[in-house]
């Protein structure tokens, strides 16, 4: 896992990478809703609420901030991973 911390005159971004199975393409609008759950195959139900991420989300967005997610992609443009982006006003 990778974090970096970029500081802008007008606000701060935070940045964590991993090296999971990263998110399945046409689930990036919808990791951020409350109960959506993306379980590693073979893992049983009821390990993971959904909840994680909506509640950063509102979190962030509390704080007039922003948080994304993406693929991290290497140079053949296989997923590498997972990259969430947190982008918050400076006080």
């Amino acid at each position: 896992m990778t974090f970096r911390v970029r500081a802008f005159p007008d606000r701060v971004a935070v940045t964590v990478e991993d090296e999971g199975p990263g998110i399945p393409e046409a689930k990036l609008g919808a990791i951020f809703d409350r109960f959506y759950s993306e379980r590693p195959k073979g893992e049983a139900f009821g390990k993971h609420s959904g909840l994680g991420l909506s509640i950063s989300k509102q979190i962030v967005d509390a704080h007039q901030g922003t948080i994304s997610a993406d693929n991290r992609k290497g140079p053949d443009g296989q997923v590498q991973g997972a990259v969430f982006t947190v982008v918050l006003p400076r006080g």
